[in-house]
């Protein structure tokens, strides 16, 4: 590098410091004061955390005990029955094992109280409760407020209980989701307790074995910043009322995939990166004026220093052939089951939860908007989107399939997850 380059770094050097130190500077100016993500964390008090519901279930029962799950359901739920399980939250992560501990808890005779805008597919399939092939069971209305309230004559309010998005000082537009009763089995013998907009269910419970599962799709209405106002915490307390009296075991480790879980059992429920070093240095001002300074420094010495002797050689990933795995796993569940088309059906299911979770678009109805939509997110040509489909609608107005008509169907899964970005 020659002595002409030393001037221009240096001048680099203190516009990119400049730069960083207005940037800290601008965004610290209106550094908001609380968190409004939905978290519905039990021992925070941010907005969308559920530490005041939580203090109330704790003194619901005052004879009874309430205890905290921060480690998987298989470990955590006891064997004994006339029990509570409570969940509140965004969106449920179990493992296989906890799944079958949920179900085997609540057959034996203990209740389970589960609030998630979608019902959780473990439960939705295991007690046969959606009658709708194509459509999920839950749907939802984009609205400035929700008004919620009951079916029973005795918790009914001529003023229905209101419910607001807001984040910061505004009132904003939100999802509000309700159960389709339409799509639920009939067979299922579902009680409906509470409703929006006075004909949209939100609150049921479906017995199952020797217990109940009580389902409600509006957990946002459980949380510190709705209960503020008495009239939602006089909901809360009609909700909850539905539950015979026992201990409670309130669930936060299944708030969090899996993946993003400290690897201490004890903080589960905690997401890795909160307990990181780094997270401590962004929160301190100066060590992240002082890390970001550091960054530039490596961007400029990259950019000035390194030199690439020779070009990167790709790394190719070397082709999988899925379908001859796949093959041999329907050759074992033909030789158990003999019913392909169901395979296909449940695959869908799954296909379709994905694309939920992935993609955030509901899938209530498949028409062309939606093929566009998916299209557009996935980056996957839409074309193969819709021969997806068709093939789909094909088996489904058969009677029956055999397997290659499987293994074809499936083919077009994998390669849509090969391509999907």
């Amino acid at each position: 590098m020659g002595k002409n380059n030393i001037p221009v770094i240096i001048i680099l050097i203190v516009v990119l410091g400049l730069g960083v130190g207005i940037y800290l500077w601008y965004t610290n100016l209106e550094k908001p004061k609380h968190n409004w993500y939905e978290t519905y964390k039990n021992d925070r008090k941010e907005p969308y955390d559920t530490y005041v519901i939580a203090e109330m279930l704790e003194k619901y029962f005052p004879e009874k005990k309430f205890n905290v799950i921060r480690k998987p359901l298989h470990e955590s739920l006891p064997r004994n029955t006339g029990n509570n399980y409570v969940f509140i939250g965004s969106g449920m992560f179990l493992d296989s094992l906890s799944e079958l501990k949920l179900l085997d808890y609540v057959h034996r005779g203990n209740n389970a109280f589960i609030a998630v805008p979608n019902i959780p597919y473990t439960i939705e399939d295991t007690l046969n409760l959606s009658t709708c092939e194509y459509y999920y069971p839950t749907y939802s209305n984009s609205d400035s407020v929700a008004r919620l309230n009951f079916y029973q004559e005795d918790f009914k309010t001529n003023q229905p209980y209101e419910f607001f998005y807001r984040n910061l000082n505004d009132t904003l537009y939100y999802n509000w989701t309700y159960i389709i009763d339409t799509c639920i089995n009939p067979q299922a013998k579902p009680q409906f307790y509470a409703n929006i907009s006075d004909t949209l269910p939100n609150y049921m419970s479906v017995s199952f074995g020797k217990g109940y599962f009580y389902i409600h799709t509006t957990p946002l209405a459980f949380t510190n910043v709705q209960l503020l106002n008495k009239r939602s915490v006089e909901y809360a307390e009609k909700v909850f009322s539905f539950l015979p009296k026992g201990d409670i075991y309130w669930d936060e480790f299944s708030k969090i995939p899996v993946e993003y879980k400290s690897e201490d059992n004890n903080e589960g429920g905690e997401l890795r990166w909160e307990k990181s070093p780094l997270y401590f240095i962004l929160s301190q001002p100066a060590l992240k004026t002082a890390w970001y300074l550091i960054l530039a420094l490596v961007l400029l010495f990259i950019l000035f220093r390194a030199k690439r002797r020779q070009r990167a050689i790709p790394v190719l990933i070397p082709n999988t052939n899925t379908s001859l795995e796949f093959a041999e796993t329907i050759g074992r569940i033909y030789y158990l089951q003999n019913d392909h088309k169901k395979l296909a059906s449940q695959k869908m299911k799954l296909f379709l939860e994905g694309i939920r979770n992935r993609y955030n678009i509901a899938t209530n109805t498949i028409d062309d908007a939606f093929m566009l939509k998916l299209a557009q997110k996935s980056q996957v040509p839409q074309k193969e989107i819709e021969r997806l489909f068709e093939n789909y609608k094909v088996i489904e107005n058969q009677k029956s399939i055999n397997e290659e008509s499987l293994i074809i169907f499936n083919q077009s899964i994998d390669n849509f997850y090969t391509k999907a970005k």
